[in-house]
């Protein structure tokens, strides 16, 4: 497993070298506490424009664009953080 950080901007991020199965690979991610976790493999990488962003909280994926992933995780890490109004 690597361990990273985007250019010093807040995004820490892990990779898993190991052959597992993808179903393995999202289970670790959720016992870690991954709030988001981005697929690709070889292929994407020489053929698509765009990567799977998959939010684990709701489940939901989306494809954004390379060039905006990394502004995509922060605005969406951003609206976690923000403090709501209570009672």
């Amino acid at each position: 497993i690597s361990v990273g950080r985007d250019a010093g901007r807040g995004i820490s991020s892990e990779m898993d070298f190991e052959i597992k199965s993808l179903n393995a690979q999202m289970r670790l991610a959720n016992k870690k506490g991954a709030k988001f976790v981005v697929i690709l493999n070889d292929a994407d990488l020489s053929v698509k424009k765009s990567i799977v962003v998959r939010d684990m909280s709701n489940k939901t994926q989306e494809d954004i664009s390379r060039n905006d992933v990394v502004k995509y995780l922060l605005s969406k890490l951003r609206l976690l953080e923000k403090p709501t109004l209570s009672d």
